[in-house]
């Protein structure tokens, strides 16, 4: 990936000194750790880091404590932990106030040239996945159910990556649990739709996506 990985002592802040390099980007703790407990003195990290570059992120893994009791800038949380409590929800977070930071990452990567980050995928990317993301236009919930309900080789299924073709409606299915506003802000609405492509025939695919928005016009 062509990225390069220093670690260092998190319960000795002052070990950070010898390995902040002219090109680091990022400074990534956990605390309290998992599983020895080890809290690491956060706000000593971050002086350290901004005396040396004040670009670099500082991202701090508290999914033991969560920002309700400890607020770093930037928290990665296992939200499937504490946040949410009920053992109900696989899912993920990492939240900012850096404006310029959210914008970068709110994007979903793919390959299709009409992507923003289309350009840099190809540099990087020696492939390109079956993942894929779309929005029916002018759509609804009511509009989406239509065209999963009249796929027939699209299986409706919240996994990815196998052999065979998946679809899901993400706001009512991977997302359902997240508040509708915040989904609103993400761009994930009940007209988006996931797709994760399997092994099938792609005109088989091609033409059941047709069949199935045509499906739409009825609603």
């Amino acid at each position: 990936m062509g990225v390069d990985t220093t670690f260092f002592d998190m319960t000795a802040p002052e070990t950070l000194n010898e390995v902040i390099q002219p090109n680091t980007r990022l400074v990534w703790v956990e605390s309290p750790t998992n599983l020895m407990m080890k809290d690491m003195d956060i706000p000593r990290i971050s002086e350290i880091i901004k005396r040396h570059n004040q670009d670099i992120i500082f991202v701090v893994d508290n999914t033991f404590l969560t920002p309700y009791f400890q607020e770093p800038t930037f928290p990665c949380i296992s939200l499937t932990k504490y946040m949410t409590g009920h053992s109900d929800v696989i899912m993920g977070a990492m939240t900012t106030n850096n404006e310029d930071l959210y914008k970068r990452m709110l994007y979903l990567q793919n390959s299709l040239p009409s992507h923003p980050h289309h350009s840099l995928a190809k540099r990087l990317w020696s492939g390109s996945s079956g993942m894929m993301s779309f929005y029916i236009k002018n759509g609804n919930l009511e509009k989406s159910n239509a065209f999963l309900s009249s796929s027939k080789v699209f299986i409706l299924a919240e996994s990815l990556g196998g052999f065979e073709t998946l679809a899901e409606l993400p706001s009512d299915m991977t997302l359902a649990s997240v508040l509708a506003e915040q989904r609103a802000v993400l761009g994930i609405t009940d007209s988006m739709i996931r797709l994760s492509i399997g092994l099938e025939d792609a005109n088989d695919l091609i033409a059941d996506l047709d069949q199935a928005l045509a499906a739409i016009k009825a609603h």
